[in-house]
Protein backbone atom coordinates (compact mmCIF):
# COMPACT_ATOMS: atom_id res chain seq x y z
CA UNK A 1 0.00 0.00 0.00
CA UNK A 2 1.27 3.13 -0.82
CA UNK A 3 2.79 5.54 2.24
CA UNK A 4 3.22 9.38 2.83
CA UNK A 5 6.15 10.89 4.64
CA UNK A 6 4.33 14.61 4.93
CA UNK A 7 5.17 17.81 6.82
CA UNK A 8 2.47 19.45 8.59
CA UNK A 9 2.26 22.99 10.14
CA UNK A 10 -0.09 25.33 12.10
CA UNK A 11 0.15 28.44 12.05
CA UNK A 12 -0.71 29.18 15.72
CA UNK A 13 2.06 26.82 16.18
CA UNK A 14 4.53 28.83 13.88
CA UNK A 15 3.00 32.36 15.38
CA UNK A 16 4.18 30.30 18.82
CA UNK A 17 7.66 28.82 17.65
CA UNK A 18 8.65 32.46 16.38
CA UNK A 19 8.26 34.11 19.66
CA UNK A 20 9.64 31.23 21.44
CA UNK A 21 12.64 29.80 19.67
CA UNK A 22 13.10 32.71 17.05
CA UNK A 23 12.45 29.21 14.13
CA UNK A 24 9.73 27.38 12.46
CA UNK A 25 8.37 24.60 14.22
CA UNK A 26 6.80 21.74 11.80
CA UNK A 27 5.51 18.33 12.10
CA UNK A 28 7.00 14.93 10.22
CA UNK A 29 5.20 12.05 10.13
CA UNK A 30 4.33 8.96 8.06
CA UNK A 31 0.43 8.21 6.46
CA UNK A 32 -1.34 6.77 4.36
CA UNK A 33 -4.00 9.63 3.82
CA UNK A 34 -2.10 13.12 4.17
CA UNK A 35 -5.75 14.88 3.52
CA UNK A 36 -6.89 12.52 6.64
CA UNK A 37 -3.89 13.14 8.39
CA UNK A 38 -4.35 16.68 8.46
CA UNK A 39 -7.86 16.63 9.68
CA UNK A 40 -6.56 14.44 12.57
CA UNK A 41 -4.26 16.36 13.92
CA UNK A 42 -6.51 19.39 13.79
CA UNK A 43 -8.53 17.17 16.24
CA UNK A 44 -11.16 15.74 13.91
CA UNK A 45 -11.73 12.64 13.51
CA UNK A 46 -11.99 12.07 9.25
CA UNK A 47 -14.71 9.35 10.24
CA UNK A 48 -16.85 11.62 12.29
CA UNK A 49 -16.90 8.85 15.08
CA UNK A 50 -15.40 9.95 18.66
CA UNK A 51 -12.81 12.46 20.45
CA UNK A 52 -9.42 13.14 19.34
CA UNK A 53 -6.94 15.52 20.58
CA UNK A 54 -5.31 18.18 18.39
CA UNK A 55 -1.71 18.00 17.77
CA UNK A 56 0.19 20.03 20.42
CA UNK A 57 -3.06 21.44 21.21
CA UNK A 58 -3.56 23.51 17.86
CA UNK A 59 -6.45 22.88 15.70
CA UNK A 60 -5.46 24.47 12.29
CA UNK A 61 -2.91 22.00 11.12
CA UNK A 62 -1.77 21.87 7.53
CA UNK A 63 -0.25 19.50 5.85
CA UNK A 64 2.51 21.87 3.37
CA UNK A 65 4.94 18.80 2.02
CA UNK A 66 4.59 14.78 1.38
CA UNK A 67 6.38 12.40 -0.20
CA UNK A 68 5.18 9.22 -1.61
CA UNK A 69 6.73 6.17 -0.65
CA UNK A 70 6.58 2.29 -1.31
CA UNK A 71 5.76 1.03 2.26
CA UNK A 72 5.73 2.04 5.35
CA UNK A 73 8.98 1.38 6.57
CA UNK A 74 10.53 3.60 4.02
CA UNK A 75 8.18 5.97 5.46
CA UNK A 76 9.44 6.33 8.98
CA UNK A 77 12.76 5.92 8.07
CA UNK A 78 12.63 9.24 5.93
CA UNK A 79 10.59 10.38 9.33
CA UNK A 80 13.37 9.58 11.59
CA UNK A 81 16.30 10.93 9.14
CA UNK A 82 14.23 14.41 9.21
CA UNK A 83 13.61 14.12 12.58
CA UNK A 84 17.43 13.75 13.12
CA UNK A 85 18.37 16.41 10.87
CA UNK A 86 16.50 19.05 12.41
CA UNK A 87 16.37 20.03 16.52
CA UNK A 88 13.11 18.67 18.64
CA UNK A 89 10.66 21.49 19.73
CA UNK A 90 9.66 21.28 23.48
CA UNK A 91 5.68 22.72 22.74
CA UNK A 92 5.14 21.71 26.74
CA UNK A 93 2.69 19.31 25.59
CA UNK A 94 2.74 15.40 25.61
CA UNK A 95 0.87 12.90 23.72
CA UNK A 96 0.87 11.76 20.68
CA UNK A 97 2.74 13.23 17.60
CA UNK A 98 4.42 16.02 19.99
CA UNK A 99 7.63 14.19 19.79
CA UNK A 100 7.51 14.62 15.97
CA UNK A 101 7.76 18.42 16.33
CA UNK A 102 11.34 20.03 15.21
CA UNK A 103 12.73 23.36 14.18
CA UNK A 104 13.61 24.25 11.09
CA UNK A 105 16.54 26.69 10.94
CA UNK A 106 15.94 30.59 10.26
CA UNK A 107 17.25 31.84 8.26
CA UNK A 108 16.11 29.32 5.92
CA UNK A 109 19.05 27.19 4.67
CA UNK A 110 20.93 28.12 1.82
CA UNK A 111 21.48 25.42 -1.49
CA UNK A 112 24.61 25.23 -0.32
CA UNK A 113 23.22 23.65 2.87
CA UNK A 114 20.15 22.33 1.39
CA UNK A 115 22.44 20.30 -0.53
CA UNK A 116 24.35 19.00 2.56
CA UNK A 117 21.14 17.73 3.87
CA UNK A 118 20.37 13.80 3.19
CA UNK A 119 18.95 13.18 0.19
CA UNK A 120 15.88 11.52 0.59
CA UNK A 121 14.46 14.79 3.16
CA UNK A 122 16.04 18.03 0.27
CA UNK A 123 12.62 17.94 -1.39
CA UNK A 124 10.62 17.40 2.07
CA UNK A 125 12.27 20.37 3.38
CA UNK A 126 12.26 22.91 0.04
CA UNK A 127 8.48 22.22 -0.14
CA UNK A 128 8.06 22.48 3.53
CA UNK A 129 9.51 26.26 3.75
CA UNK A 130 8.42 27.33 0.44
CA UNK A 131 4.61 26.32 1.42
CA UNK A 132 4.84 27.67 4.96
CA UNK A 133 2.66 29.68 6.77
CA UNK A 134 5.10 33.29 6.97
CA UNK A 135 3.74 34.35 11.18
CA UNK A 136 2.40 37.57 11.60
CA UNK A 137 4.42 40.68 11.36
CA UNK A 138 3.82 44.15 12.63
CA UNK A 139 0.85 45.61 10.08
CA UNK A 140 0.73 48.95 8.45
CA UNK A 141 -1.99 50.89 9.67
CA UNK A 142 -5.29 50.54 7.24
CA UNK A 143 -5.94 53.46 5.58
CA UNK A 144 -8.80 55.89 6.84
CA UNK A 145 -10.81 57.95 4.21
CA UNK A 146 -11.23 61.49 5.02
CA UNK A 147 -14.73 60.90 5.66
CA UNK A 148 -14.28 58.66 8.44
CA UNK A 149 -11.78 60.81 9.65
CA UNK A 150 -14.34 63.40 10.38
CA UNK A 151 -16.98 60.92 11.47
CA UNK A 152 -14.35 60.12 14.08
CA UNK A 153 -13.52 63.35 15.12
CA UNK A 154 -17.51 64.25 15.52
CA UNK A 155 -17.71 61.12 17.71
CA UNK A 156 -14.53 62.60 19.33
CA UNK A 157 -16.16 65.82 19.85
CA UNK A 158 -19.23 64.68 20.80
CA UNK A 159 -17.89 61.93 23.96
CA UNK A 160 -15.56 65.04 24.75
CA UNK A 161 -18.83 66.98 25.17
CA UNK A 162 -20.30 64.34 27.58
CA UNK A 163 -17.49 63.91 29.90
CA UNK A 164 -17.81 67.75 30.44
CA UNK A 165 -21.08 67.84 30.97
CA UNK A 166 -20.63 64.76 33.48
CA UNK A 167 -17.68 66.20 34.95
CA UNK A 168 -19.97 70.58 35.39
CA UNK A 169 -22.97 67.82 36.96
CA UNK A 170 -20.60 66.30 39.09
CA UNK A 171 -19.04 69.61 40.23
CA UNK A 172 -22.83 71.08 40.97
CA UNK A 173 -23.98 68.27 43.03
CA UNK A 174 -20.76 67.86 45.07
CA UNK A 175 -21.14 71.78 46.00
CA UNK A 176 -24.80 71.96 46.25
CA UNK A 177 -24.58 68.48 48.77
CA UNK A 178 -21.59 71.08 50.76
CA UNK A 179 -24.18 73.78 51.03
CA UNK A 180 -26.77 71.36 52.14
CA UNK A 181 -28.86 71.41 49.37
CA UNK A 182 -28.86 69.10 46.52
CA UNK A 183 -29.69 69.63 42.98
CA UNK A 184 -29.41 67.52 39.76
CA UNK A 185 -30.15 68.66 35.72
Amino acid sequence: MTHYVYIATSPTLLDWSGRTHGCPAVKVGESWNPADREIWLSGRNPRGVGFVRPCAGYSDWKVVAEKKVASTDEGLEIEAIFKTAFDPANVGRTGSGETDIVLLPEPALSEEKIAGLHPLIRDLYKMARSRMHVPERERDEPYVSDEEREAQRDVDVHDADRRDDRGENQDRSDRDQEDGWYYED
